[in-house]
């Protein structure tokens, strides 16, 4: 891939956020030499430090995208406060479990969508299970669409554990990208079984401390009111990608009841 880029010098780099994270660091290596005006991360959650290290590789021009193909969209603008819902193409609103809608600066369980040029088969209300938080901010860049400020990952990657006060906990993805995206790997996954929890990593470039990762998830978990299992960290290869090219980075193979 680095080759191949090399040799096609793209003006515009459009990429899951693992992929990008993994382009920069080859850039700040010095074996990726291409100067894109800009790079646009979709499908992943581009957390904060993945962010750093693209913006390290290619400067600050890097818009977050988040969109799906029933038909929302949004991305960020020159300003970089948030990604900017079109909504001339579509009606997005952020509610929880029962449908009510949730106010700005909290995240809601899905999003209802009512796609608004789709003639064919259209969608009125559509679910998606996605987490996400709008704000109520104006953005200074004077676009009058709402701001998604962030997004926590999609409900089918909220890993559930037994409460230390009892009941459940629900722990969203974002407590592990956080973690997992400050190692030096080019790619990790956590997925929950019944012998506990593996956390994979691949790719590795840098001295990795097994037992401050260990540390720090259990902390994290811990933080959440959750009772930590077994926690297991493995040294792969790869990390297993969908048909799409997409790595679920969250997962669980528990049975559900």
């Amino acid at each position: 891939m680095v080759e191949k880029l090399n040799k096609w010098q793209p003006e515009t780099l459009v990429v899951y956020a693992s992929i990008g994270r993994i382009l920069a660091d080859e850039q700040l290596a010095g074996h990726l030499n291409i100067t894109p005006r800009t790079v646009t991360s979709g499908s992943e959650v581009l957390t904060e430090e993945t962010r750093l290290r693209m913006i390290q590789a290619w400067g600050d021009q890097i818009y977050n995208n988040y969109a799906a193909t029933k038909g929302v969209a949004a991305i960020e603008c020159e300003q970089h406060r948030g990604m900017h819902v079109m909504e001339d193409l579509a009606i997005v609103e952020n509610v929880d479990l029962n449908n009510h809608p949730v106010p700005a600066g909290t995240y809601g369980d899905k999003l209802l969508v009512t796609v608004l040029f789709k003639y064919t088969q259209p969608l009125i209300r559509y679910e998606i299970e996605d987490s996400v938080r709008f704000t109520e901010e104006p953005c200074p860049c004077g676009r009058p669409f709402s701001l998604i400020e962030s997004i926590q990952g999609r409900i089918q990657e909220v890993l559930s554990f037994p409460g230390v006060a009892g009941g459940s906990v629900s722990v969203h993805p974002l407590i592990f990208h956080n973690i997992m995206d400050t190692l030096p790997v080019n790619g990790w996954q956590v997925v929950q079984d019944t012998d506990g929890l593996h956390i994979l990593l691949a790719g590795i470039h840098g001295a990795i401390d097994e037992k401050q990762v260990h540390i720090l998830v259990h902390q994290a978990l811990s933080s959440q009111g959750a009772v930590v299992p077994l926690l297991q960290i493995q040294r792969v290869l790869s990390i297993p990608q969908t048909k799409a090219g997409k790595t679920t980075l969250v997962k669980s193979n528990l049975p559900d009841i």
